[in-house]
C-alpha cells in the first residue's frame, strides 16, 4: 500500500478517533495547539512520509492534520495529540484530539504505545532516539507512520 493509500486510511481513523478520543472543538479563528504534559515532547512533521500539513479526504470530508504533539513521560504514560481542520458539506471546525496510555521500550531503541483501557483507538510501535520518534499503527495491515522529531 502505497503512503497516499495509506493516508487515507489515516482519514477513516481520524473520524473514528472524533467520535472516541477526547476532542475540543474550536471555531477557525483562534490558536489551537495540541495537548502535551511533562517529559520528552515531540513535534509531529510527517504521516507516511508527507509532510505536516497534510489534507486528507475520505467520502467528501476533507481532513488537514495541521500540527501534533507526542509527549513521552518519565512516568511510562504517552500523550498523543493532533490539531485537525475537519471540512465538509460546506462547514469547517478545527478539533484537537487526544489519545493517551502507557509505553515500553520493548528492545534498544524501540517504544511501544499501548492505549489506555478506555481508549480502543490505536497501538503503536516504532523506532525511538532522544532525537525523533518514528510510529507505525500496528492496529491495521500497513498502518500509518508518523515521523516526530524534538
Amino acid at each position: 500500500m502505497n503512503p497516499i493509500q495509506r493516508s487515507a486510511g489515516l482519514a477513516r481513523s481520524l473520524l473514528v478517533v472524533f467520535g472516541l478520543a477526547a476532542c475540543k472543538l474550536d471555531d477557525l479563528s483562534s490558536s489551537l495547539e495540541p495537548e502535551v504534559g511533562t517529559g520528552q515532547v515531540y513535534t509531529l512533521v510527517t504521516v507516511n512520509e508527507r509532510a505536516i500539513p497534510l489534507t486528507l479526504t475520505e467520502n467528501g470530508i476533507s481532513f488537514e492534520i495541521q500540527r501534533g504533539a507526542l509527549t513521552l513521560a518519565a512516568d511510562s504514560s504517552w500523550i498523543l495529540s493532533f490539531v485537525v481542520r475537519q471540512a465538509g458539506a460546506g462547514a469547517s471546525q478545527r478539533t484537537v484530539s487526544t489519545q493517551r496510555g502507557r509505553y515500553t521500550h520493548p528492545q534498544v531503541n524501540t517504544v511501544r504505545l499501548t492505549p489506555s483501557p478506555t481508549d480502543t483507538v490505536a497501538r503503536f510501535l516504532g523506532t525511538y532516539s532522544p532525537t525523533a520518534v518514528v510510529l507505525t499503527d500496528q492496529s491495521v495491515p500497513n498502518g500509518d507512520r508518523l515521523g516526530f522529531t524534538k
